[in-house]
């Protein structure tokens, strides 16, 4: 049965309000026409289901909030990156409908595999390009808790030139105690350096479960694959937080300015000073799974 027109739009008004968006400034969108703009004149153009990626775990289509991605005009980021696939099933919006705010768009709420699963992409506005996705996560059932793999795939537009550049321990082999990895179509340097966030310093509660597949490997050269191990209590929501950022190939060292622009994850005190919290309110902040972000005192 076909959902009725006020039926979506008052869920999607319902999603902006617990992404804490006000209702009256969100608009329903049709996913594949929007394209959201960051900064570094970033555009992040999402799409539903993608039909470019030909990574194996996401084999029939997924929602991505970047299905190309550019920076400065630099064109070809990706060719599907950060869909999600939870307990092997991909995520997709049903109704192709996202929640539209400015530079944030909301897909979902769908149920998967047990999971109501929301996401909530944002083009950050600062003087990098960089792409916020936060993925919320509802144990729908009263009763059982329910554990889950979801799995993080990216189909870089590199294709079969992908390389590893750098992973968070500064070496090229990527484990799961690396929390970002940088990646380049090799000596040619055509598209935008590409780097990932998987997780936070310090000891947050999930952190990269299994390198699925590291770019540049025989089989699946363009397919960045991990995943995450998230068990939830009955009727329990928590979030993880991811973030993409594309640095431009202009200029003497983009492999330089990449590194030198992962150090804004390196603390939450510079995430905040680099404005990559915004819009999240501090009480949410022990939602997040994979960050260990702590709200600031409140004086009395």
């Amino acid at each position: 049965m076909k959902t009725s027109h006020r039926m979506l739009a008052v869920g999607m008004t319902l999603a902006a309000f617990t992404a804490g968006i006000s209702p009256a400034s969100a608009a329903i969108e049709n996913i594949d026409g929007v394209a959201l703009a960051g900064g570094g004149a970033s555009t992040w153009d999402a799409q539903n289901p993608n039909t470019g990626s030909t990574c194996s775990d996401v084999p029939d289509g997924a929602y991505t909030p970047v299905e190309d991605g550019a920076v400065g005009g630099n064109a070809d980021g990706f060719d599907g990156g950060l869909m999600l696939s939870i307990g092997g099933t991909a995520f997709v919006d049903s109704n192709d409908q996202g929640d539209r705010v400015g530079a944030q768009l909301i897909a979902g709420p769908e149920l998967v595999n047990g999971m109501q699963v929301t996401t909530t992409a944002r083009a950050m506005g600062t003087g990098t390009a960089v792409l916020r996705y936060i993925v919320k996560l509802k144990n729908t059932d009263p009763v059982n808790p329910v554990t889950r793999e979801i799995e993080l795939s990216s189909d870089l537009g590199s294709d079969q030139d992908s390389m590893v550049e750098a992973t968070g321990s500064g070496d090229l082999l990527l484990t799961n105690l690396d929390r970002s990895i940088i990646t380049s179509d090799g000596a040619t340097f055509e598209d935008p350096l590409v780097s990932h966030i998987f997780f936070g310093p310090g000891t947050p509660l999930v952190k990269t479960q299994n390198i699925i597949n590291t770019p540049g490997e025989v089989d699946e050269e363009d397919c960045l694959m991990v995943d995450f191990n998230v068990t939830l209590a009955p009727n329990a929501s928590k979030s993880l937080l991811f973030f993409a950022e594309l640095t431009p190939v202009t200029g003497a060292s983009p492999l330089v300015t990449a590194q030198a622009g992962l150090t804004k994850y390196s603390a939450q005190k510079k995430l905040t000073g680099a404005g990559l919290l915004t819009g999240i309110g501090t009480k949410t902040f022990k939602s997040y799974l994979n960050w260990k972000l702590v709200a600031p005192r409140t004086r009395r």
